[in-house]
């Protein structure tokens, strides 16, 4: 993190600063899309089975490649290359979840957790369970009150701890999927809680020692958002740390991963990839641990836990 070049001063427990310059230039999309889909070598192909080309639609923006269930993008020379890395789809056997958009992934002990999202008709607020051992779906029953349907929503995970919070629909208050007993929960929480949002990112902090989910951005249906929040999971309380640096225009169209999950760590940091709707910029910043996460902003006492 040495070679990050600073913008702003750092005035409280983090800072942004900015690791490249904006991309002035509008990117190519259709152009890019047609160039992979006219390539002589790309096809798609069914394992086992003579390769076969699958349809594809356009959309703005982009485009969007209709695949079937047992299809996988290869070229006319994998069958006798050894390559690094192989995309295919494993065997699976279960009731797997309907089409949908907007839900979130998190791997628990080799179990692959999906809840919510929402299809053409109406939100939703499933949850299904994907044995990477055993290769099986299944949908639990769960004990307690489920969250109520959402989509575009954040989940973390601490310990054997599934939390889901925000998105369409989902509201303010933080639910917890125990994944040992399935049993979900709505603990009151505290403090200073972000408004209701959706398209924001969260990243858990320190997941084994005083756990923290860093929520950043979003959109709250008026406005795109790049403030930032931190939950600490023991207390359930909600504290907005004051953040020095430019912060990037988050808004509902970013991406954050976490490159040190340690807060006391001089390299701590979430890199944030932000670009606007109209993909008129894209730049990478990166959010520093440069303080504690245990203080709020100075007019923001009530929410110390």
């Amino acid at each position: 993190m040495g070679a990050l070049r600073k913008v702003g001063e750092s005035r409280g427990p983090v800072c942004f600063t900015k690791l490249e310059s904006e991309l002035k230039s509008r990117l190519n999309v259709h152009r890019a899309c047609r160039s992979l889909f006219t390539s002589p070598r790309s096809f798609w192909s069914q394992s086992g089975k003579p390769a076969r080309v699958c349809s594809r639609e356009w959309r703005r923006g982009g485009c969007k490649v209709a695949m079937g269930n047992q299809h996988s993008r290869v070229s006319q020379e994998d069958e006798k290359t050894t390559h690094a890395l192989t995309w295919m789809q494993p065997d699976r056997h279960g009731l797997a979840p309907s089409p949908r958009n907007g839900h979130t992934a998190d791997m628990i002990e080799g179990k692959l957790y999906i809840f919510g999202g929402g299809d053409k008709a109406e939100l939703l607020n499933e949850l299904f369970v994907f044995d990477t051992h055993e290769h099986q779906w299944s949908q639990p029953p769960c004990t307690g009150i489920a969250p109520p349907p959402r989509s575009r929503h954040t989940s973390g995970v601490v310990d054997h701890r599934l939390l889901i919070w925000g998105g369409i629909g989902g509201g303010l208050d933080v639910h917890v999927l125990d994944t040992g007993t399935l049993a979900w929960s709505t603990p009151t929480s505290h403090g200073e809680v972000p408004e209701s949002r959706f398209g924001h990112t969260s990243s858990t902090i320190s997941p084994q020692d005083d756990a923290r989910l860093l929520i950043l951005g979003g959109h709250n249906s008026r406005a795109a958002l790049s403030d930032v929040h931190v939950f600490l999971v023991e207390t359930m309380a909600w504290i907005e740390p004051t953040v020095g640096g430019i912060a990037p225009v988050c808004g509902n169209r970013h991406a954050a991963v976490l490159l040190e999950d340690k807060v006391s760590s001089k390299d701590g940091a979430v890199l944030v990839f932000a670009a606007d709707m109209h993909d008129t910029f894209s730049t990478l910043y990166a959010l520093r641990f440069t303080g504690e996460l245990q203080s709020c902003r100075p007019s923001g006492s009530r929410c110390r836990p």
